[in-house]
């Protein structure tokens, strides 16, 4: 998969919590996960876990402002992902 469309569903999804394009900053992000190899599915399962743990908190505002705030789910959904891969 292309960089491009990894952007593309990542800040798709991203941007359905954020309501929101993503920022310069969270392109970053997604540029040094895509080059780590983190899985497009990891990064969708982590943004959907990130926004969960958000909402039940009750944070203000409403939205996560920051794909950064996704990060350790994604870090999660990636070593889940690996493990079911490799059977460990």
């Amino acid at each position: 998969m292309e960089f491009a469309a990894y952007l593309a569903m990542a800040g798709e999804v991203f941007g359905e919590h954020r309501g929101a394009m993503l920022s310069p900053e969270d392109c970053e992000l997604l540029h040094r996960w895509y080059q780590a190899g983190v899985p497009l599915r990891a990064v969708l399962q982590g943004i959907d876990a990130a926004r969960d743990e958000w909402r039940a908190q009750r944070r203000w505002p409403r939205f996560m402002n920051r794909l950064s705030f996704c990060e350790r789910h994604v870090l999660r959904a990636t070593e889940r992902i690996v493990r079911a891969r490799t059977g460990a």
